[in-house]
């Protein structure tokens, strides 16, 4: 054998042996990263239970595993949600209610802005339109729930929440549009709204106003709730001159999905139609409504669903946060 093949041979056993100690080390490691799952997934000797700090380091390995091979149920899910096809049937709200709401808001806008008339809003809202139409069947699609909507009262909404976002920038006509929007629905509701000192007789107005919401379609359910307690507690610290929390929880409104693409847009305020309804209501009861907003209250948008993944938030509720003032004594 000459001295080229020779020194080809030496090369050729070199890497063969090196190929062999990292095949070698790779199955060791293999074997110890095995052996390290499956010790989170042992109980400890007498089937003892396993403590809370073992059952979170297994279920948050267990995840960024999932994560990271895209099998999480929520990230597929999310996934799937993003290629579903939009929901066909449009939210059954009454034409009556959708009427109202388009004409009441474009009234307030034009009243409140003071350099625009309601054949200009109308227009600016109409022309907006299609677009809104299309932005919200980009967001159902992605919705994880397949009953979101992208019907006509969406659209309108969406658009007339962006005419009034934009037009309505000071707490002064905000607070009028809110106050005008609120005054008509109300009447379409039907509701008597006269000074009352008793809390527990406000409620039972308040449950009256969302009855009618829930019986127009708007909302699938709601329900009023108080942070003392109860409405037992909450009326007495009110007679005595507290102010009190209630909350309005809105299921289902026909508001989350335009609010939904609106805060992606970075746009804030968008109060909803029965909130609104709600606030004027509370205030012609003689209740201050106390929230640092123009429309009186703090809105949420809630999913009743815990999600590992954020992107696969979907918002089912609307939640209205009134804080209730009583009128000063004399």
């Amino acid at each position: 054998m000459t001295r080229m093949p020779r020194l080809l041979l030496l090369i050729s056993i070199c890497a063969t042996t090196r190929a062999l100690k990292l095949e070698a080390t790779r199955r060791a490691l293999a074997g110890r990263a095995a052996a390290a799952a499956s010790s989170l997934a042992l109980t400890r000797p007498g089937n003892a239970a396993r403590g809370a700090a073992e059952l979170d380091a297994e279920y948050y390995a267990k995840s960024a595993l999932n994560k990271l091979r895209g099998t999480s149920p929520d990230v597929f899910a999310a996934r799937q949600a993003r290629v579903a096809p939009v929901a066909a049937a449009p939210r059954a709200v009454s034409p009556a209610l959708a009427d109202a709401i388009s004409s009441a808001a474009t009234k307030a806008i034009a009243a409140a802005a003071n350099d625009a008339n309601v054949a200009a809003v109308r227009a600016s809202a109409a022309a907006r339109a299609p677009a809104e139409r299309k932005a919200l069947a980009a967001r159902a699609a992605r919705d994880l729930d397949l009953g979101a909507t992208t019907d006509a009262l969406g659209a309108d909404m969406l658009a007339l929440f962006a005419e009034a976002s934009e037009r309505l920038s000071d707490r002064r006509s905000r607070a009028a549009y809110c106050a005008a929007v609120g005054d008509a629905l109300l009447a379409l509701a039907n509701v008597p709204a006269a000074p009352e000192p008793s809390l527990a007789k406000i409620v039972g107005g308040a449950e009256d106003v969302l009855r009618f919401f829930k019986e127009s379609g708007y909302v699938s359910s709601a329900k009023l709730a108080f942070e003392q307690g109860g409405l037992g507690e909450a009326a007495e610290d009110y007679r005595d001159g507290y102010e009190v929390k209630v909350s309005a929880s809105l299921d289902g409104a026909a508001s989350i999905l335009p609010d939904s693409v609106l805060e992606e847009r970075g746009v804030s305020w968008h109060p909803d139609f029965c909130a609104l309804a709600l606030a004027r209501y509370f205030a012609l009861r003689g209740a201050t409504c106390a929230a640092p907003t123009p429309h009186g209250f703090d809105e949420f948008l809630l999913d009743d669903v815990y999600r590992d993944d954020p992107r696969a938030f979907s918002a089912t509720t609307l939640l209205a946060l009134f804080t209730l003032a009583p009128p000063p004594r004399r």
